[in-house]
């Protein structure tokens, strides 16, 4: 008699509940008909990933306002519970939502690019842009759509920024151009500060 451990991370084809394995040894049996049993057969009990009311929830805190997800109650490998989840936050809370399963450390990452940061930003390099296209309509003219619901207001937003067109687009080249040199200046004066003053404390000391 022989035991076969049968474990669905090894399969050749299928999914975690329905696959096909390849077994470790092939027997090759000469002659007619031939019948084979199974004499012991032990199935362990799979322990759902995500049980409803139990670890099915996800509470997500964007300001004041806090939005519930939700998963359906299921047996999730790693890929499949970071597709769940993303699906499940696109559609409840607002923002751009990646998750990403680390297959190799067995770890979960979720990033959210925000909307209520982005609007201002690109409101500002639009009319940055738009003093090279004084033909554009003002910001007020082009306001982002109201926030209703995740679902749709990730298309409504992405719409709206085809609509401000060129001044747009100049004006977020511009605005980064302008925030990095800035940026890039002021790490500057103040680092020439810092060592000024330490230099100035250190001929102090030796006086």
């Amino acid at each position: 008699m022989r035991q076969i451990f049968v474990d669905s991370r090894d399969r050749v084809s299928g999914t975690t509940t329905d696959f096909v394995i390849q077994l470790p040894q092939t027997l090759n049996l000469e002659g007619g008909r031939h019948r084979g049993r199974v004499d012991n057969l032990r199935i362990p009990v799979v322990v759902p990933t995500i049980q409803a009311g139990v670890n099915d929830t996800l509470q997500v805190l964007i300001g004041a306002t806090t939005y519930t997800v939700t998963l359906p109650h299921s047996n999730y490998d790693g890929p499949g519970l970071a597709a769940a989840l993303a699906s499940r936050l696109l559609s409840t809370a607002p923002g751009s939502w990646t998750v990403v399963y680390d297959t190799g450390n067995i770890a979960m990452s979720i990033s959210c690019t925000n909307p209520f940061t982005i609007v201002p930003l690109y409101l500002v390099a639009y009319e940055y842009g738009r003093l090279f296209f004084p033909d554009a309509p003002p910001v007020v003219a082009v306001l982002p759509p109201p926030f209703v619901d995740a679902t749709s207001y990730v298309p409504a937003l992405a719409a709206w920024m085809a609509e401000l067109g060129k001044p747009l687009a100049l004006g977020i080249v511009l605005l980064a151009l302008t925030l990095a040199t800035v940026g890039f200046v002021a790490v500057r004066l103040v680092w020439r500060c810092h060592v000024v003053a330490m230099w100035r404390k250190r001929a102090r000391e030796r006086s």
